[in-house]
């Protein structure tokens, strides 16, 4: 049966994105005219510093498929009045300056929520928490303030994974399953803010998983060339990398395993077919991590092969990274859901309240905001070396030490 799953699995993905390309349902046709907009804004940041990443790209692309894919189902339903979700991105570049132009412009179009930038987050949160918009995203400086703060100070504000700490643990936890004889750890990460927590977050993974910490190296954000850093932790003998130039993680990968600095090199942001661009693994084994179960195409595990496909391709034409997208799939799915429990357009504090525990049963498996503003899924890594590569799906973060609850392994073609 699987097999026969796997073999119709390409004409499934086609079929998928065929109906995806549909501007809307008959359904939802049929159900007459829409009574509003709600909108969903993006600070997105396509151009400049850490623009045009993978991760980027694919969260736009996220928000706005799961808006249309809302609209299609009939859009959010208040007081009886069917409003249709709209979406708007707006590219900040990574700069100060751009990126409170644009949360000003966003602030002025009335949004409801809004999609945070990676970079430059604080100029930007602090003009929508002023104005009362729901903020949301994934990156440390976004989910930082709910952990140092708590969401009492900050009710506007959430995030569309946990926070970095619990995730980088389970990663480690699942990745120590699969290498039982890893013991030391390493980490390559941007000197911002950000790439410190991340540091702090991996040496206190480390200790939590009984390995031992032996040092990191941080760069600029600008660096492409990392042969000085990965030389000098490869001095260090670690057994485990983690590499944190979310930016430059293609290079920095490749950069790692030409100089074979560590067996396992560990990142989060890139995709099997990003393979590719790293060449032969020689002896080193990739893990790439994921907030949410990192399904892609021909390696998806027949039971989530629909789910999978939701994304389609992006507009680049390139597959999406689906675990991250999923995480913003099922968080704008919980909004539509807080719009419709609080019965406001308006009331944004309301439907801030509304999402505080807010749950459902997803194509990605169960997703839920917890206590702290943080969203809560399945997660998973990806193994790649030069022979195989294989997915492993856990039930959440605390669940990587268990087995994992789907896999799937495939001959490795990508890297050649």
């Amino acid at each position: 049966m699987r097999k026969a799953l796997r073999a119709i699995a390409p004409c499934m993905a086609l079929a998928f994105a065929a109906l995806a390309l549909v501007p809307a349902s008959a359904a939802a046709q049929a159900r007459g005219p829409f009574a509003g907009k709600i909108l969903i804004g993006d600070l997105t940041q396509r151009t400049g510093a850490g623009g045009g990443s993978i991760m980027t790209d694919s969260t736009s692309h996220a928000v706005e498929t799961t808006v249309r894919a809302i609209n299609e189902a009939g859009g959010v339903t208040v007081k009886g009045k069917r409003y249709e979700l709209a979406y708007k991105g707006i590219d900040t570049r990574g700069e100060p300056a751009a990126t409170l132009a644009a949360a000003k412009e966003i602030i002025a179009d009335g949004a409801t929520a809004v999609l945070l930038p990676s970079f430059a987050t604080e100029v930007a949160y602090r003009a929508l928490s002023d104005a009362r918009i729901i903020s949301f995203g994934a990156a440390p400086r976004v989910t930082n303030p709910l952990m140092i703060e708590g969401p009492q100070k900050h009710p506007y504000l959430f995030g569309t994974v946990e926070l970095a700490q619990p995730v980088i643990s389970g990663w480690l936890g699942g990745i120590k399953q699969h290498f039982p004889n890893a013991r030391r750890v390493a980490a390559l990460n941007y000197t911002d803010p950000g790439g410190k927590f991340m540091t702090a977050a991996v040496q206190a993974a480390a200790k939590q998983h009984g390995l031992e910490f032996v040092g990191a190296e941080m760069v600029d954000v600008s660096t492409t060339d990392f042969s000085g850093p990965l030389t000098t932790l490869k001095g260090k003998n670690p057994d485990i990398i983690y590499i944190g130039t979310q930016a430059q993680v293609l290079s920095a990968t490749r950069q790692a395993v030409q100089l074979k600095a560590g067996s396992v090199l560990w990142n989060y942001t890139m995709r099997p077919v990003d393979l590719k661009q790293i060449g032969p693994l020689g002896s080193s084994s990739l893990v790439l991590a994921d907030f949410r179960a990192p399904f892609t195409e021909g390696l998806t595990p027949p039971e989530f092969l629909k789910a999978a496909t939701l994304f389609g391709r992006m507009k680049s034409g390139e597959p999406a990274q689906v675990g991250i997208a999923a995480a913003y799939y099922d968080f704008i799915q919980l909004l539509a859901r807080a719009i419709e429990k609080a019965g406001t357009v308006d009331d944004n504090t309301a439907i801030a309240k509304a999402l505080e525990g807010a749950s459902y049963e997803g194509s990605f498996g169960r997703a839920q905001i917890l206590p702290n503003h943080t969203l809560r899924g399945p997660i998973g890594l990806i193994i790649a070396d030069s022979s195989n590569v294989s997915i492993h799906v856990y039930k959440d973060v605390e669940s990587s030490i268990t087995p994992s609850i789907s896999s799937i392994k495939v001959k490795n073609g990508w890297s050649q």
